[in-house]
């Protein structure tokens, strides 16, 4: 009787461990497979987080282009061809995105493209960094070995048009070095001037 009692016992505690693993098991499966609700994106890393919730630019900004105008380039690069230089402040109206921190924008009847760290908001102020960067990116030279003035001229001839005079000792944006002349922006036109006449450091 004794034999049969110990038997029955076991099988109850060998049915309950099985009953018990299985249960544990279900609520394994129920526990993996189900939302959690935590938001993720919390773990992400800063710079990750910025990248996803940064706007892109839609709509009208305005140019900040110094006193000489930025330049409209015909491809998403510094070095591509300048179409033409925007005058300062001038609305634009942005087109769409381009690669490498470009914009395509419409700036009368041309398309190109400008960085976008140069297109602002109408209340947006111009940092000293903003204007540092500029410089570098199209470096300013002064007008020297002359009287009085260097001519603009609209080709690399100086039988060509005369654009401006533009006084000795002041400043224009370089914008490519050509052979025996530099194309330049002076007050938002852009032409050439000879070279020699040109230098980045200031004549005494």
């Amino acid at each position: 009787m004794r034999l049969k009692i110990k038997k029955n016992l076991y099988w109850k505690i060998l049915l309950s461990g099985f009953l018990l693993l299985g249960l544990i098991g279900i609520i394994f499966v129920v526990t993996l497979f189900s939302p959690s609700g935590h938001n993720y994106t919390d773990i992400l890393p800063q710079t990750q987080q910025t990248e996803q919730d940064k706007e892109q630019k839609t709509g009208t900004y305005y140019v900040y282009g110094g006193a000489h105008g930025l330049p409209l380039h015909n491809e998403p690069s510094q070095y591509a061809k300048v179409l033409a230089v925007i005058p300062n402040k001038t609305p634009i109206k942005i087109i769409s995105k381009a690669t490498r921190g470009y914009y395509k924008i419409n700036y009368k009847q041309l398309e190109g493209y400008v960085q976008e760290e140069y297109l602002l908001t109408s209340d947006q102020k111009v940092s000293d960094k903003l204007k540092e960067k500029l410089q570098n990116a199209y470096p300013m030279y002064y007008v020297v070995n002359c009287n009085e003035f260097a001519n603009l001229y609209s080709k690399k001839n100086t039988s060509s048009k005369v654009l401006a005079e533009v006084s000795f000792q002041y400043r224009v944006r370089v914008l490519e070095k050509k052979k025996g002349y530099y194309r330049v922006a002076y007050k938002n036109k852009i032409g050439y001037i000879i070279a020699e006449k040109l230098s980045q450091f200031k004549q005494q």
